[in-house]
């Protein structure tokens, strides 16, 4: 079977004082065109891939993403498995990642050139529970032309689903280790940067519109390491405990 798919988008968008400067004002017209096609030999087997055409009129230079990215490849995956009901599935090619509702890890669609992951995903499901491996790099828009991931800048990441735990609720614990490949350190010096997230999220029944989630990041930048969490109190409480730790020309 072969299902091919198209859609236009067209926006107005402009501002004036920008940057609260006189004079500093710009209207431009945003228009994004995707046309896509979807090929199943079998119900096992799905192989997609979408272009993407976005153009920005009578933009003030530079026209760059995410305003302009002429006719690029947004998507182009492969699907062992089906990947939205079946036990256990693979999606393998460019294509859009979704955690935590998107405010996790996701797709901005109210970008004009929105950009997609290379990335490799493994999804589990089994009696209310669903678990989702994956491994990506974050796709870098060209203005022109094929877009292509920056080699090193990586994320990597478990992402659980278990229904009903607690009545009429979702426990979300998840994993996320982000990788990336130069960064600037308090001494002008280029580095790596190695940033893991663990939550434990419980997600309420959405008509009673309640979340309860807590949060640790660990980002280490060379020899320096620090820990935060969503709470304002305990963020502030642990980075002076752990301020006053260390010696005192490391301290951040």
């Amino acid at each position: 079977m072969i299902c091919l798919n198209a859609g236009y988008r067209a926006r107005l968008e402009g501002f004036d004082s920008g940057g609260f400067q006189r004079d500093n004002s710009d209207t431009y017209l945003l228009t994004r065109f995707r046309m896509g096609a979807l090929i199943k030999p079998n119900p096992w087997l799905h192989v997609y891939t979408e272009l993407q055409d976005a153009t920005a009129f009578w933009k003030d230079q530079p026209r760059a993403p995410p305003y302009q990215s002429t006719w690029d490849l947004r998507r182009a995956y492969v699907d062992l498995g089906d990947f939205e009901h079946g036990p256990i599935s693979i999606r393998v090619g460019r294509q859009d990642l979704n955690f935590g509702d998107g405010r996790l890890v996701g797709t901005s669609f109210w970008r004009n050139a929105s950009r997609g992951y290379d990335a490799a995903m493994l999804m589990v499901r089994r009696n209310g529970i669903r678990v989702s491996a994956f491994s990506a790099s974050q796709v870098m828009p060209f203005t022109n032309g094929l877009s292509h991931h920056q080699q090193g800048n990586n994320i990597h990441g478990l992402y659980g689903q278990f229904r009903n735990v607690i009545p009429r609720s979702d426990l979300e614990p998840y994993m996320f280790w982000r990788l990336a490949p130069s960064v600037k350190t308090e001494a002008r010096q280029s580095d790596r940067i190695h940033r893991k997230r663990q939550n434990p999220r419980l997600g309420l029944d959405r008509r009673r519109g309640l979340h309860i989630s807590h949060a640790a990041d660990e980002t280490t930048i060379v020899r320096r390491i620090q820990f935060r969490f969503r709470r304002p109190e305990s963020q502030r409480r642990l980075a002076r405990d752990f301020r006053s730790a260390l010696p005192e020309h490391s301290r951040p």
